[in-house]
């Protein structure tokens, strides 16, 4: 349970670096910057994609080992 706390806060941050990264990219305009916003976008959507996967985990209750 703890470790699973500590990845989703190593997630969050990690969102948190691309989010503040995508909005200084967008805010330039230059295509070469839209282009790292977009790919940064993508990594983003998964950075949720992983937070949620790691919070449904949790509050599932574990299966006992087959």
């Amino acid at each position: 349970m703890a470790t699973k706390k500590k990845e989703v806060e190593q997630i969050s941050a990690r969102y948190d670096d691309d989010k503040k990264r995508y909005v200084e990219l967008t805010k330039r305009r230059g295509r070469q910057q839209l282009a790292l916003a977009f790919s940064l976008r993508r990594r983003i959507s998964l950075h949720l994609r992983r937070i949620r996967l790691a919070l449904a985990r949790l509050s599932s209750p574990a299966r006992p080992a087959s």
